[in-house]
């Protein structure tokens, strides 16, 4: 079948029933396992860690490139990639097999129609749907669910970062009812320098892989650097880094149980 990428600017020559999918985003492999496709993925990224099965998956890539000869030894009929720092990825595995970009959604809403094009891009339409309708019933449950707190948000890429207005971490916020500190802020992920910050509920989002930190150290650590809060969530690590359904199923619930404990 033949779908159109916008990203690429043309229309790509896709398998009809593709069996050897190689995803280079934790989001797309989550989304394929919440399908019920792990067993046509052949290969995945080093952070590709949710559900626990993916790890199980040859690791291909990182995030930022690819083991070539590793590509090429799974032997993959499709390649399915995001966009933003992945862009520059596609022109080398798609030599290789057909190769499809799906965009980042920048709203939380914008998760439901990443797990669509997902399943449109496999031919499975009809697990899309489903997956999809469950998550719009998540938002739909949680809308408003928080009192207007004050919220601050750290995501550890290679240094920590929040995020502004442009981002689905911001939509997911609004949606709960929450009050992102730099949600005025017109750009995605950004960088702050040093300084107090004073907020209601601080959620910190570290990396999955590395030297492993407790909650309690964490907060003491945020507390060092400023970053003073009633209340600190810690998630299990690239909660919020990663769109994929978990952040809805999962994600926005404990975010939703936090707050209003602080009500």
């Amino acid at each position: 079948m033949r779908v159109f990428s916008e990203v690429m600017g043309e229309a790509v020559e896709l398998p009809d029933k593709p069996k050897r999918i190689v995803s280079l985003s934790p989001s797309i492999t989550e989304t394929l396992f919440e399908m019920g496709l792990g067993d046509r993925v052949a290969g995945v990224t080093v952070y590709c860690h949710r559900p626990p099965e993916a790890m199980l998956k040859p690791r291909v890539a990182a995030y930022t490139g690819v083991l070539v000869d590793r590509l090429r030894g799974v032997n993959p009929d499709l390649i399915l990639t995001t966009t933003g720092v992945q862009r520059g990825l596609i022109n080398e595995v798609k030599a290789i097999a057909p190769t499809y970009p799906i965009p980042i959604p920048v709203t939380i809403y914008g998760v439901l129609d990443f797990v669509k094009k997902v399943a449109l891009v496999v031919n499975e339409l009809d697990r899309g749907e489903e997956l999809a309708i469950e998550l719009l019933r998540t938002l739909t449950e949680y809308a408003k669910a928080c009192p207007p707190l004050r919220t601050y948000v750290e995501i550890e890429f290679e240094e920590p970062y929040t995020a502004g207005a442009h981002t689905y971490v911001d939509s997911m916020l609004r949606l709960l009812g929450l009050r992102n500190i730099y949600g005025d802020e017109p750009r995605a992920y950004f960088s702050l320098g040093r300084g107090t910050i004073e907020v209601d509920l601080a959620i910190y989002d570290p990396k999955p892989i590395g030297r492993k930190r407790g909650s309690e150290e964490v907060v003491n650590w945020l507390k060092a650097r400023g970053i003073k809060a009633r209340a600190y969530l810690i998630t299990e690590g690239d909660e919020l880094a990663h769109h994929g359904p978990y952040l809805i199923r999962v994600t926005l619930r404990k975010i939703a149980e936090i707050c209003n404990k602080l009500h």
